[in-house]
């Protein structure tokens, strides 16, 4: 029973890295729209510093989630979360490399002013994230999701305000490993 136990606490110690993780793309991507809309040149010389940091949790996820399969043998649904785990940190990552990019146009530009003002690049980053989700659930906000099939009715919903707009199943094929068919996911599974 002990090896289970340990083997739970190491689980629950990856999701918690991967949060962390997760924090720290956020924080890049709102940092580098910062200082793309500032023209900030310190600031986006830090966030270029900064993300071999995501890099690097990247790797140490990774690698933490190879050693507990390895070693653990776990089964279906355990298996299910490290592979997604080492799945969404590769995102993660990706995001910070995009993080990285923006940072690295504000230093190229340097003072020049824009071509055209900034509209859709801050209205993107002001879409809700994942730990917004979890902080309204956390609140006892109520989150409104639905379902969208092709981009007519996502921008309907997303004009009409509606917090979590899904794209077909992917939520239920991609993490929970749902196959075909419309597979109901609770919110609490979301989030």
């Amino acid at each position: 029973m002990e090896i289970r136990t340990t083997f739970r606490k190491r689980l629950q110690d990856i999701q918690d890295e991967l949060l962390a993780m997760g924090s720290m793309a956020e924080k890049a991507i709102s940092l580098s729209i910062e200082a793309l809309k500032k023209r900030d040149l310190k600031s986006a010389e830090r966030i270029i510093a900064d993300d071999q940091k995501i890099n690097e949790k990247r790797f140490e996820i990774e690698e933490t989630c190879i050693q507990l399969i390895a070693t653990q043998q776990p089964m279906a649904g355990d298996l299910r979360t490290l592979i997604s785990v080492m799945n969404i940190v590769t995102e993660l990552e990706r995001i910070g490399d995009h993080a990285e990019g923006i940072a690295k146009i504000v230093v190229m530009i340097g003072d020049e002013p824009p071509l055209k003002p900034l509209i859709d690049i801050p209205r993107m980053a002001k879409k809700k994230s994942v730990l917004d989700f979890q902080r309204m659930k956390a609140s006892g906000t109520k989150i409104v999701g639905l379902t969208a099939y092709d981009y007519h009715t996502a921008r309907l919903e997303e004009l009409a305000g509606v917090d979590l707009i899904e794209v077909g199943d992917s939520l239920g094929i991609c993490v929970y490993g749902y196959s075909g068919g419309t597979t109901p996911v609770t919110m609490d599974q979301c989030i």
